[in-house]
C-alpha cells in the first residue's frame, strides 16, 4: 500500500514532466489491476488524461472499471466528467456529449465543460447546441477572459447557421 500511497499522491500533483515521466513508467510496467487501489487508478487516467497521454488514460481507466469497488469509490458524475473529457479529446464526439451534459446536468456549471460541449457540438455540426451552449456560458460568466473568443465563436455559429437556412456562400 505504500506504492499504492506515494502513486496517488503524484496523481493528484498538479501536471508536469515529473507526473508524466511517472504515469508513463507504470503504463510500461504492466502492473496487475491489484497493484493500485480503485482511486488511485481512477487518479493515473485522469493525470495522463490531463498530460494527454490519451492511450494511458484509456487503460488507467479501463482497469478502474474493471475492479469491483469502482461504483462505490468513484461516484457516477466524476466517471462521466473523466469519460466525457476523454472522449472529448479523442474526437469521439458523439461519446463525449452524452457523458458531459448528464454531467453538467447534475454538478451544475462548470465553465470548462459547458465549453467543451460547445465545441463537440460545433464538431459534429450541430450549430444550434453550440449556440447554446455558448450562449449559457456568455449569460453564466459574463466577466469571464474568454467571453470575447466566444462571442468571436458564437458569431460563426450564427453564420454557419445562416448560410445552412440560404444554402448560399457570404
Amino acid at each position: 500500500r505504500s506504492l499504492d500511497s506515494l502513486v496517488s499522491t503524484v496523481a493528484a500533483e498538479p501536471g508536469g514532466a515529473r507526473q508524466s515521466r511517472i504515469i508513463k513508467a507504470i503504463d510500461r510496467a504492466r502492473l496487475p489491476d491489484s497493484a493500485f487501489s480503485t482511486e488511485t487508478v481512477f487518479m493515473l487516467s485522469l493525470s495522463a488524461m490531463d498530460g494527454r497521454n490519451l492511450t494511458a488514460a484509456e487503460k488507467f481507466l479501463a482497469m478502474a472499471r474493471r475492479k469491483s469497488d469502482f461504483d462505490s469509490v468513484i461516484a457516477k458524475q466524476r466517471f462521466q466528467y473523466v469519460r466525457g473529457l476523454l472522449s472529448f479529446y479523442e474526437k469521439k464526439y458523439d461519446e463525449a456529449i452524452p457523458q458531459l451534459t448528464a454531467y453538467a446536468g447534475g454538478q451544475g456549471d462548470d465553465p470548462d465543460v459547458i465549453l467543451v460541449l460547445a465545441r463537440a457540438f460545433w464538431s459534429i455540426d450541430s450549430a444550434a447546441q453550440a449556440a447554446r451552449w455558448y450562449d449559457r456560458f456568455i449569460e453564466r460568466y459574463p466577466r469571464s477572459k474568454s467571453v470575447p473568443e466566444i462571442i468571436w465563436r458564437r458569431a460563426w455559429v450564427e453564420e454557419e447557421r445562416t448560410r445552412a437556412r440560404t444554402n448560399t456562400d457570404p
